[in-house]
C-alpha cells in the first residue's frame, strides 16, 4: 500500500521554525522559558497550553506558514 505524504511534501516545516520567530508572529510571551535559538519541534513536547493553542488555531485557519514566513 503507498502511503500519501502530501503533508510532507512541502518545503514548510513549522517544527523547524525557531521560537524567537514565533515570538514576533505571536508575541514576546511565547513558549516562555525557552531560549529564541530552540526549534519548534525541541520544545513542542512541553509547550503551555496559550503557546500551543495559538498555533492551533494558526494551522487551523491556515495563517501560520503566511506569518512564519512575514517574520522569518
Amino acid at each position: 500500500m503507498k502511503m500519501n505524504n502530501s503533508c510532507c511534501s512541502s518545503t514548510f516545516h513549522p517544527a523547524r521554525t525557531l521560537i524567537g520567530t514565533l515570538r514576533r508572529t505571536h508575541g514576546s510571551d511565547f513558549a516562555k522559558g525557552f531560549k529564541e535559538t530552540d526549534k519548534l519541534s525541541d520544545v513542542l513536547h512541553t509547550l503551555d497550553e496559550p503557546s500551543l493553542s495559538r498555533l492551533v488555531r494558526d494551522h487551523q485557519d491556515g495563517s501560520l506558514e503566511g506569518k512564519i514566513k512575514q517574520h522569518s
